[in-house]
C-alpha cells in the first residue's frame, strides 16, 4: 500500500488541467496527484490537453478550460456558505 503525502490532506475540491507536452509540470505528476485524490475520496478532474505546453494555447482548449473553471467556481465557491462575520475567511 502507497503513503500518501498528509500535505494533501488540505486538499478539497481541485481541478487538475494540463498540457501532455509540460515541462513544468510533467503528466505523471499530475496523474500521480489525481490518484491520490481520488483515493483520499476528494472530488477531482483530470483534464489533459494533448500537445500543449503549461500555457493552453489552442482556442478550443482554451475555451474548454474556461468552462471547466467557470463550472468548478460555480460548484465549489459560489454554492459554498459564506463565513460568518469575524472568521478567519471574512474577518480581518
Amino acid at each position: 500500500m502507497r503513503r500518501i503525502s498528509p500535505a494533501l490532506a488540505w486538499i478539497a475540491s481541485p481541478a487538475l488541467a494540463g498540457g501532455d507536452a509540460d515541462f513544468n509540470m510533467p503528466l505523471i505528476n499530475s496523474e500521480r496527484m489525481d490518484q491520490a485524490l481520488r483515493s483520499l475520496g476528494v472530488p477531482t478532474e483530470l483534464v489533459i490537453y494533448p500537445g500543449q505546453y503549461h500555457g493552453i494555447r489552442k482556442p478550443s482548449f482554451v475555451r474548454d478550460r474556461l468552462e471547466r473553471c467557470a463550472a468548478w467556481y460555480e460548484r465549489f465557491v459560489k454554492a459554498a456558505p459564506a463565513a460568518p462575520a469575524g472568521s478567519a475567511a471574512g474577518g480581518r
